[in-house]
């Protein structure tokens, strides 16, 4: 049966992509479900028609002009025939956007949005600076200039916080206010000392906690756990280093508290996905070819 609608053609974790949808009015057909593949996140649209939302547990009809944050295999967006919108695409590892990742707030609202919490009805003001930035977006993604992705990370983090700001009444997390309280302090005790201190047990031990309490009550906050959170506060600051001094690798991976040089370039990699000499020389390329 030939599909009756448009949507973009599935791609394996894309880093971003934007398209308009449009499904088709064939009484004989009916649309396919919009569904995210492993490590993407996806958001629906859904600017005209109606369809039905499936968590995986329950299905839920919505009216036009609802969006939808997608991240888990098993949620379902199925426009009725006749429905319009978009469908933005990216890797999930852009939520993990530095800008993102140093705002506790910011961050806890956006992977909230992506823990199944449904759709958000779009409208009045909000529908229009939204219809902006898809726009920009969408406009940004079909050119091939130079920071492309940078641009269109910027773009999503002000969509995200325009989502944020107006729903921050439903977003918030949901945990006590001294389990807030723990992961405060952890973020900011993180700030302090990540050269220093980067196991679990470190933080939690000044905290009076055990390690599982903090993983648990960081994660359920922001969406990762605490030795996530470490991990990528270290890599964040040796990106930085990277880009912006002339030091060496072991110049920089002794600053943050590595003693083998082998060590920090293992773990680099693992969490950058490029080694660090890779790393370096492909952002130094960007910037001369500006």
């Amino acid at each position: 049966m030939k599909s009756s609608q448009s949507f973009p053609e599935k791609q394996q974790s894309p880093l971003f992509d934007i398209q308009p949808f449009r499904t088709q009015m064939q009484a004989e057909n009916f649309p396919d479900p919009v569904q995210c593949h492993l490590h993407e996140c996806k958001i629906v649209w859904v600017t005209k028609g109606t369809g039905k939302y499936d968590d995986g547990y329950t299905i839920t009809p919505f009216k036009p002009g609802v969006l939808f944050c997608l991240h888990h295999t098993h949620q379902k967006i199925t426009p009725d025939k006749g429905a319009a919108g978009f469908v933005i695409s990216f890797g999930d590892r852009l939520l993990n956007m530095e800008e993102i990742e140093r705002d506790l707030i910011c961050q806890a609202n956006v992977h909230k949005l992506f823990s199944g919490f449904g759709g958000l009805l779009i409208e009045g003001e909000l529908e229009t600076d939204l219809a902006d930035l898809v726009a920009r977006m969408t406009k940004e993604n079909a050119q091939a200039g130079v920071f492309k992705i940078e641009v269109l990370k910027r773009y999503l983090k002000i969509f995200f916080i325009y989502l944020t700001r107006e729903f921050s009444h439903a977003l918030q997390p949901v945990a006590s206010t001294k389990a807030m309280e723990y992961v405060d302090r952890f973020m900011n005790m993180l700030e302090q000392n990540f050269r220093s201190k980067k196991m679990v047990s470190d933080y939690a031990g000044c905290l009076f906690v055990t390690p599982n309490y903090l993983n648990e009550v960081v994660k359920k906050a922001t969406g990762y756990s605490a030795s996530h959170h470490i991990r990528q506060r270290i890599v964040v600051e040796a990106k930085r280093m990277a880009l912006c001094s002339d030091h060496s690798m072991k110049e920089i991976a002794y600053s943050l508290g590595f003693i083998d040089c082998a060590h920090f370039s293992k773990f680099f990699k693992a969490l950058a996905g490029d080694n660090f000499t890779e790393f370096k020389n492909q952002k130094l390329a960007i910037r001369l070819a500006v």
